[in-house]
């Protein structure tokens, strides 16, 4: 038994996350998410030309586009005049530290999007598990986190 704790043992699982079943829900939410993506690409008609039917086009929009002009070309201004400093820099030197890796910024994005979200829903485990020490209770807003409406944005090169 934990004795700051009354009817806990210290050996209960919580000092360690588990690994696995995080990362099975990872690939579950990414899955569900993904295909809802892909099917909406054929099933909706096509409101705009700039949408692209290729996988690792899907979730590449808005600030997307600077992150990896950042991170090919640094900051420079575009040929309009728009600057991209408003963005920081630790991101695209983490999508340029990956592209070494995989050769492609735009997989390297999303390589390091989904690595920051794996450690934050780790860490979002461990905090409740801590403050609770249930291991069904820290399940819930790890779950809740990656299925909820707006789950895309955290896996997209943001």
């Amino acid at each position: 038994m934990n004795p700051d704790r009354p009817g806990t043992s210290s050996g209960d699982g919580l000092s360690k996350p588990p690994w696995g079943r995080i990362a099975a829900w990872l690939i579950a939410s990414h899955v569900f998410i993904y295909g809802l993506a892909y099917l909406s690409v054929y099933c909706l008609p096509r409101i705009s030309t700039d949408v692209s039917r290729r996988p690792l086009d899907l979730f590449c929009h808005w600030d997307a586009n600077w992150y990896l002009r950042i991170a090919r070309d640094g900051y420079l201004p575009t040929k309009d005049g728009m600057l991209s400093s408003a963005f920081f820099p630790l991101y695209p030197l983490l999508m340029r530290l990956a592209a070494f890796l995989c050769h492609d910024l735009r997989l390297a994005g999303y390589l390091v999007s989904n690595a920051c979200l794996y450690g934050g829903w780790v860490m979002l485990w461990k905090l409740v598990g801590g403050a609770d020490r249930s291991a069904d209770t820290a399940d819930r807003p790890v779950l809740f986190f990656l299925f909820n409406p707006v789950a895309f944005f955290y896996s997209t090169i943001y």
